[in-house]
């Protein structure tokens, strides 16, 4: 272990790494490595009890390493997957927070909150209904909206040199899939007034799909 441990601080040294969400920490890689193989086993058996340990080994790998944006992301995703959108946001800003040109957890953390409402269930009937404001909610919605745009745009834009062909195509689907689905929710209220007309809406989606098609091209 402490051969393991000495090689692997050397290789973190290595510049190429940065910007990567690699942290120096051996026992916080250890702890990750766990989780990444109870991910995967996650994936192939579809075993929440292999979800669950993987987002405690995450969490294990992030306590020892409050910078190891990887860790923050994967936890993010793992916590999403597990129907905790909330936590999931919090994990996933955590990885841009410890590293700012980590551009894997700007796009996760965009597509995490501009569906957080997908997360949402109905009550069962023995909960007494709350009726909701459609105008708070609209709010809400536009607010969401406009945070993973804006995210999304960053990574196009300050971190483009950061984000590979693969980084950029997401964001453009990402902008696609924002565009659309919030289009879609200003119809819920139609005391929100559109801010652009639908026709031009259309045209911004096909653009950045388009974009998104030639980049994965490449």
């Amino acid at each position: 272990h402490l051969a393991l441990g000495l090689a692997y601080q050397i290789v973190t040294s290595d510049s190429a790494l940065t910007g990567r969400g690699i942290t120096s920490v051996w026992t916080a890689i250890q702890d990750f490595s766990f989780g990444m193989d109870n991910w995967r086993s996650f994936e192939d058996t579809g075993n929440y009890r292999d979800l669950s340990r993987s987002i405690r080994c995450f969490r294990a790998a992030v306590s020892k390493d409050p910078d190891f944006a990887l860790a923050y992301y994967r936890l993010g995703l793992a916590l999403a997957q597990d129907g905790q959108p909330g936590m999931a946001i919090g994990a996933l800003r955590n990885s841009i927070r410890a590293d700012p040109h980590f551009v894997a957890g700007y796009i996760a953390l965009a597509d995490t909150i501009s569906h957080f409402d997908d997360y949402l269930y109905p009550s069962p009937p023995s909960v007494p209904h709350v009726p909701i404001d459609p105008t708070q909610q609209m709010s809400t919605w536009q607010s969401h909206y406009t945070e993973a745009h804006s995210l999304l745009e960053r990574v196009l834009d300050e971190l483009k040199a950061n984000a590979s062909p693969t980084d950029r195509a997401e964001a453009y689907v990402g902008l696609c899939r924002n565009e659309m689905y919030y289009r879609d929710l200003k119809f819920v209220s139609e005391s929100f007034p559109p801010p652009h007309p639908l026709l031009m809406e259309q045209y911004r989606q096909f653009f950045l799909c388009k974009r998104a098609e030639y980049l994965y091209s490449k």
